[in-house]
């Protein structure tokens, strides 16, 4: 439940300080973010045997006490990045606890630093995060998450067209997950707006990716995610088909409000165009639940377009009632997947104390 009372504290939080800073967005903005994310962070820091992979973390870190760097790097199927991670996390303490209480920073940082930056509603964003079971998927899947971490904060290299330092950041971010790269192509289609002609183009994605299914994916599958099984994270049949039908969903709304989310966040386009992204990769799911992972990488730009789809509506009232209702909708897809179906089996919740 411990999920639960965070989400109602953080809300709790931001009505709070929304008072208190009432004539100052930027401090509310500021202590929000660090209050909210300090938390998130502790929560994930002391957490044990939380994760379907916390063992095989756990075990890592142990082999990283008794063997040299280079016969880890050249042993584990574990990225270099994340190995070196963990031999610094031993050096300053040789208890297993600090790797996880080193990349739950890492991971929380770069969120709650790029909610602070980019989103339009820090609540609304944070919200997302937690029900959409990004928090909890970072609880689970630590390398992907760092990962992701970079792909949030490369978004102001791919607004400002800076290709580069974005290439360099994401070759980064593939030290601690190599699956990352596939968002590099997303550089050059991320600023474009969405019309008839690229929604064209993604439904002939999805269609030749069926065709091709078993080709491409067993690739992907091979180069990336070698050594993982293939099969759900304590999801049924129903629950995945909520799983999949919440991005299109999603999809179609922000391309209803397209114009104005462009006119109000000068990210908007990215945001879109990467739920449509994750829309398209989660219609592949159907065939094979891996896919959802490569998803994961471009679904997490919801946290962003959810606040900006709310604040294109002008009137206060409709922005009230629109949150409150989307945080319903948010709030029963968070208990039927993770509260109800123990999705990446973070409960029961048990502290390292």
């Amino acid at each position: 439940m411990i999920y639960l009372y965070t989400l109602i504290g953080i809300i709790v939080l931001s009505l709070v300080l929304s008072i208190i800073f009432k004539d100052s967005k930027k401090l509310y903005r500021l202590f929000f973010v660090s209050i909210s994310f300090t938390a998130l962070t502790v929560i994930s820091a002391i957490r044990w045997n939380v994760g379907c992979d916390f063992p095989n973390y756990y075990s890592l870190y142990l082999r990283v006490l008794n063997n040299d760097l280079w016969n880890l790097i050249s042993t584990v199927h574990y990225e270099a990045g994340y190995v070196i991670l963990n031999v610094i996390a031993a050096f300053f303490n040789q208890d297993s606890q600090s790797i996880f209480i080193l990349t739950s920073i890492i991971i929380q940082l770069f969120v709650g630093i790029s909610i602070y930056k980019y989103s339009k509603m820090p609540l609304m964003s944070t919200i997302v995060y937690m029900c959409l079971n990004f928090y909890t998927g970072s609880l689970n899947t630590i390398r992907q998450y760092i990962a992701t971490g970079f792909v949030l904060i490369s978004i102001g290299l791919i607004k400002d067209r800076k290709l580069f330092k974005f290439i360099i950041m994401m070759v980064i971010a593939s030290f601690f997950h190599k699956a990352v790269l596939i968002f590099i192509p997303f550089y050059f289609i991320a600023n474009k707006e969405v019309n008839y002609k690229k929604l064209f183009i993604y439904i002939a994605f999805c269609l030749i990716a069926l065709m091709f299914f078993r080709l491409v994916s067993n690739f992907f599958i091979n180069l990336f995610y070698s050594g993982y099984s293939n099969k759900g994270e304590n999801v049924t049949k129903l629950d995945l088909g909520l799983t999949i039908a919440v991005p299109f969903v999603i999809s179609i709304v922000a391309l209803v409000r397209q114009k104005k989310i462009i006119e109000i966040d000068e990210c908007g386009k990215i945001n879109i165009n990467a739920i449509i992204i994750t829309s398209a990769i989660y219609f592949l799911t159907t065939q094979m639940i891996l896919m959802k992972r490569f998803a994961e990488y471009f679904y997490i730009f919801a946290i962003f377009l959810i606040p900006d789809i709310i604040s294109t509506f002008k009137k206060k009232e409709e922005r009230i009632l629109l949150s409150i209702i989307i945080f319903m909708m948010l709030f029963t897809y968070f208990y039927i997947i993770t509260l109800r179906a123990n999705l990446h089996g973070v409960i029961p919740y048990q502290t390292y104390f």
